[in-house]
């Protein structure tokens, strides 16, 4: 999304994939609606750290916010490993809890079948309400942004705001990616931080 509404070339996508399993992390456990918890938690946190960094990078030009991208990636890297008390650093940090609570059901945290089902229902969810927003338009709005800023932004649309609010769903989306691989993994390092 980042990319393709907002012609920025992030490689900082790891910092908000390893928000979302970081909390993770933290966060997992077997409560009826642990997994929900879980889920809105490292969105939540990927979300605030994708609006932090793209309120920022939306004031710079394409080529300018792709080498912040970089350079945030990097940082980002380096006070991973140097937070190892919260991080592990490189060796990681397991979850504590060996199940995830859905509804009444209990699912093994790990690479199992229960496990890549339920990793399928926000997928779908993403699809197809990417499908039913595509004729709205919000979402032409987008499409043009995408195609021509300038063009877009005389006929009075707020660019920056746009690009925004797809930087930071597009941040979103990727801490959601990061709750589904600590819960598959059953455990995080500073590796998923890297560009």
């Amino acid at each position: 999304l980042a990319y393709r509404y907002w012609k920025i070339l992030s490689f900082c996508r790891g910092l908000f994939l390893g928000a979302g399993a970081y909390v993770t992390i933290y966060v997992a456990w077997a409560a009826p609606w642990g997994l929900a918890m879980v889920l809105l938690a490292a969105i939540a946190a990927a979300a605030a750290v994708g609006a932090i960094l793209g309120a920022v990078l939306v004031r710079m030009d394409s080529h300018g916010a792709t080498i912040a991208t970089v350079i945030l990636a990097s940082a980002a890297y380096l006070i991973g490993n140097a937070s190892s008390a919260y991080t592990g650093g490189e060796d990681g940090v397991r979850i504590a809890s060996s199940s995830v609570g859905v509804a009444a059901w209990n699912i093994p945290i790990g690479s199992n079948l229960a496990m890549y089902y339920v990793a399928v229902v926000p997928l779908v969810a993403i699809i197809l309400a990417m499908w039913a927003f595509r004729n709205t338009i919000p979402w032409k709005v987008l499409q043009a942004v995408a195609s021509n800023e300038i063009r877009a932004q005389q006929l009075g649309f707020n660019v920056s705001f746009r690009r925004f609010v797809m930087f930071t769903a597009s941040a979103a989306i990727a801490g959601l990616g990061g709750a589904f691989y600590a819960l598959l993994m059953g455990h995080v390092t500073t590796a998923v931080l890297n560009i």
